[in-house]
């Protein structure tokens, strides 16, 4: 027990007992132990103490050593205490470390605490680590005397390198053997990567990932996916991985199993000497991207804005999350992108533009799985439709009227064409009713003249009615609106007329009376002339100044005045004198000027006074006849 030991004269007894070396015990029995003495050779510095022998098995047996000679038994040494153990794990070996974590410059090992059994019931005294210089070199050692102690970390570490460790277990008795090596990189696990979609159809999903972040200091080795129809996943996958993907991968495709437009989550995580890394997930839907849209038309636009409209093709059971819209700059040069991202927005406005210019136009539908090709490209102009023309008429003829316009502001480009509406009676249309997209009568495809001639003989256009004013008592309505590349412009107001010719040239005025300054003359339309089917409205009375000069007219709305007397004349002097009839369509051809009554033209004077009655001067024979 480490407290009882013999006397010095019970020693000499024994030892004087001993024939040859061997084992004594002291036969009496103390209330702790019984104590024993060894004898050795005096050649022999080393002894085995059997412990089963003394029943001292795992347990400690105070010691003393002292010479003995002739002279007897000398002093005895201090007492050490070894215990009856083998060293930790014997006879095998502890297992080797595992690695906790790492970086580029530190790596983190660990390993379990001893049992009393890997003990052998002695004393734990701590850990010896062993570790090399990460190129294969020479082992180290690190003492550790903390016997709680499960984890080392070792710094200073160079990234990608790949470092060696393993371990003995301390006891009081002795060191255990090397454990087995662990092999360790300095590197930390990858970082999550982007997970893209890089197209998916009815039927199949294509991926990619894309590493943005660290590799952690050593190269991805592989990539694993995991795949969720409910999107609940583990940080740390514990199901089988869907698929073991090589590290130089660039797309990838899975094969959707459920129906189409079923959702999917995508989680991949990158694999590289220091384990599994982050993962990157991402949600897409097993559908088709939107089909191709139709080409963007016009709804509306002004000298800088075009509105046109954007339309989703078949989505494929996809929620559409907007449309992309590209515009060049009118001059066929760069595209500007806009984004719309109200679902509900079915044209878009495009601001900013130049007056006139060809904008060209097209868009792409966006869903939640992807973008549709690109629609067809369209060229519209920044302009508003032109603003309505001036509507007149320069002439008619027995069968057509000659229709005239005075064009508006054209609204910002060019105007291209024409269009000619006409109606029997200004409320029913070619549509019936009404709009500039009504079917036009004619249409002016060369813009420049703005005049038509309107026919007026039976055609389908009038329903192969004879609209000439002999033929039908009526007016005709008409209106024009112009075309520009932003679309069909504001009509004109309605405008009426007749279409009847102009009246038929009149008889020459005939004179009345005269005095010294004036002439009173008497004018009637011809009685054959009808005035071509027109309204009757009056004359009009031309007359120069008597030196074949400057012509004066004097209008007559008065259609029953058929005499007009002309003051202010010169007498002694020669006017001509001619007369214009008047109808609703025109103005006839000037008469035939007046005749003098021994001139050409009348001379201006006062009418000679009436003679003297008759008298009676002779009479005779009534000759039978007269010469």
């Amino acid at each position: 027990d480490g407290d009882h030991w013999p006397s010095s004269e019970e020693v000499n007894d024994v030892a004087d007992a001993f024939l040859s070396p061997g084992l004594a015990c002291d036969p009496v029995n103390t209330p702790t132990q019984k104590w024993c003495m060894f004898e050795t050779d005096v050649n022999q510095m080393f002894f085995d103490i059997p412990c089963n022998d003394y029943g001292r098995s795992k347990e400690v047996i105070w010691t003393q050593v002292a010479g003995y000679s002739v002279a007897g038994v000398g002093t005895f040494s201090h007492t050490v205490a070894p215990r009856c153990s083998d060293v930790p794990f014997a006879p095998s070996r502890p297992n080797a470390p595992t690695r906790v974590d790492s970086s580029m410059h530190h790596i983190t090992i660990t390993w379990p605490l001893p049992s009393q059994t890997d003990l052998h019931d002695a004393l734990h005294a701590g850990y010896k680590i062993w570790m090399d210089d990460g190129a294969d070199g020479p082992f180290t050692a690190v003492t550790l005397t903390d016997n709680l102690q499960t984890r080392y970390t070792k710094t200073g570490t160079y990234a990608g390198a790949q470092y060696r460790f393993k371990i003995q277990y301390l006891s009081e008795v002795g060191e255990s053997a090397e454990s087995d090596v662990l092999a360790a990189v300095a590197a930390a696990p990858p970082d999550a990567p982007v997970v893209l979609i890089t197209s998916t159809s009815n039927t199949e999903i294509e991926y990619a990932a894309e590493l943005r972040g660290s590799t952690g200091g050593a190269p991805i080795t592989s990539w694993q996916l995991y795949v969720s129809e409910d999107g609940f996943q583990d940080d740390i996958p514990t199901s089988p991985t869907v698929e073991d993907i090589p590290a130089n991968f660039q797309t990838r495709t899975y094969t959707c199993p459920s129906p189409k437009a079923t959702y999917y989550w995508f989680r991949i995580h990158g694999v590289n000497a220091a384990g599994l890394g982050a993962g990157g997930t991402v949600k897409t839907k097993c559908s088709s991207v939107p089909d191709q849209p139709p080409s963007p038309t016009r709804v509306t636009s002004t000298a800088n804005s075009v509105t046109i409209d954007i339309k989703p093709a078949n989505l494929h059971d996809a929620y559409l999350t907007g449309f992309k819209v590209y515009t060049d700059d009118g001059a066929d040069g760069p595209w500007s992108i806009d984004s719309v991202l109200d679902t509900t927005q079915r044209t878009f406005t495009k601001y900013g533009l130049s007056p006139g210019l060809p904008y060209k136009f097209k868009y792409q539908v966006v869903s939640e799985v992807g973008t549709s090709a690109i629609s067809d490209t369209v060229t519209h102009y920044a302009a508003a439709t032109p603003d309505p023309p001036t509507i007149y008429v320069t002439g008619t003829d027995p069968d057509g009227i000659y229709l005239a316009w005075t064009p508006g502001f054209d609204g910002g480009a060019p105007i291209t064409k024409w269009r000619v509406y006409g109606s029997k009676t200004g409320l029913g249309w070619p549509d019936d009713e009404w709009t500039i997209d009504s079917s036009a009568m004619y249409v002016n495809d060369d813009p420049t003249p703005y005049a038509r001639y309107i026919d007026c003989r039976p055609h389908p256009r009038w329903g192969d009615i004879d609209v000439r004013a002999r033929a039908f008592d009526g007016y005709l309505y008409f209106k024009v609106a112009g075309v520009n590349a932003a679309g069909v412009g504001q009509a004109s107001n309605s405008f009426r007329f007749r279409c009847a010719a102009q009246p038929t040239q009149p008889d020459r005025p005939q004179k009345v009376s005269g005095t010294a300054s004036s002439i009173t003359i008497s004018y009637a339309p011809r009685a054959e002339d009808d005035n071509n089917g027109a309204i009757f409205t009056g004359y009009k009375i031309l007359y120069d100044d008597g030196f074949n000069g400057n012509w004066q007219e004097v209008t007559i709305t008065q259609t029953s005045q058929t005499q007009y007397t002309i003051g202010g004349l010169t007498a002694g002097l020669q006017y001509q004198i001619k007369v214009k009839v008047l109808s609703e369509v025109g103005e006839s051809e000037p008469s035939d000027p007046m005749r003098g009554f021994t001139t050409t033209y009348p001379t201006i004077g006062a009418d000679a006074d009436p003679p003297t009655p008759p008298h009676y001067v002779s009479s005779d024979n009534c000759p039978d006849s007269f010469n």
